[in-house]
């Protein structure tokens, strides 16, 4: 994880250490929002997202689509600027999705738009994390 961590960093990005366990998408660490992590504080132990404001790197916003509508409709609107995987926490299967990244900020914090039925169409984030990793590509 740690050489995986160091490609975002290196790509400028802000990395974030978050905990496998859960969902894999915490972080349980007060500051986390204002602290510049680097390589070293990575383990096996941990899933990688990314701090969409980071105190020293250009602030992003980012695009979650979340259905299958909003992969369908979102190349057509929206230039793609990665390509994410996420493992299963027992590493033998990927889901494999893009995504869209974007310098600055949303004026927003996050906003999310479902169907009737409460189930999530895409989500607009303007801060927070995002689950990137373990793969990076």
């Amino acid at each position: 994880m740690k050489a995986v961590a160091q490609k975002y960093i290196d790509a400028g990005f802000q990395p974030l250490p978050l905990v496998k366990s859960g969902d894999g998408k915490a972080i349980y660490e007060d500051g986390w929002k204002q602290k510049e992590y680097t390589a070293n504080h990575f383990s096996e132990n941990n899933n990688i997202g990314l701090n969409l404001n980071p105190p020293t790197k250009d602030a992003l916003s980012n695009v979650d689509p979340d259905s299958e509508n909003a992969v369908h409709f979102c190349p057509k609107f929206l230039p793609a600027t990665a390509t994410l995987a996420v493992k299963s926490p027992d590493g033998k299967s990927a889901k494999i999705g893009t995504s869209y990244f974007y310098k600055g900020r949303l004026n927003i914090t996050t906003l999310a738009r479902k169907y009737p039925d409460g189930k999530m169409i895409a989500e607009l984030r303007g801060e927070g994390n995002i689950v990137v990793a373990p793969l990076f590509k």
